[in-house]
């Protein structure tokens, strides 16, 4: 799967553009609301009894790109949220529906892919270029030489 068909990614991107200062809408909303989306899905993902490697892999990758984030803005005492950032992050919403659209494909069939992926693959298959970094990461870790 395509890192761009993930709000993840959007989402993620939108916050290293705020803290940079390019832009001025605070993604602390969108941020919670995906926190409790995969929360949900981290649930599916332990009730259908996933890989425990999967698991573990679902959970830090979604807490590196959406908890992390959450956490330095909370941090940095910046979780106020306006009715622009909640009016930007609904146009953010809709450009991500109409891509989804374009690709021939809906919010619910990509996230629910994505949870079956990590249900239902082998450890260390890919689904996007971040599940590969990690999977990679692993491997360094452990000393093996196996790096796709």
């Amino acid at each position: 799967m395509r890192d761009d068909l993930l709000i993840s990614f959007w989402i993620l991107i939108w916050f290293i553009m705020y803290i940079v200062g390019v832009l001025p809408f605070n993604p602390s909303f969108a941020l919670i609301l995906a926190t409790i989306v995969i929360i949900i899905a981290a649930c599916r993902v332990i009730y259908k009894q996933a890989p425990m490697y999967n698991v573990i892999k679902f959970i830090i990758i979604s807490g590196m790109i959406k908890v992390g984030p959450l956490l330095i803005l909370y941090y940095k005492n910046d979780v106020n949220i306006s009715m622009n950032d909640l009016y930007f992050g609904l146009l953010l919403f809709i450009a991500y529906n109409i891509h989804l659209f374009m690709n021939n494909t809906n919010v619910v069939d990509v996230y629910t892919f994505m949870a079956d992926v990590y249900i239902y693959s082998k450890p260390h298959e890919h689904n996007t270029f971040v599940s590969k970094t990690y999977d990679n990461l692993v491997r360094l870790i452990n000393g093996e030489s196996n790096i796709t």
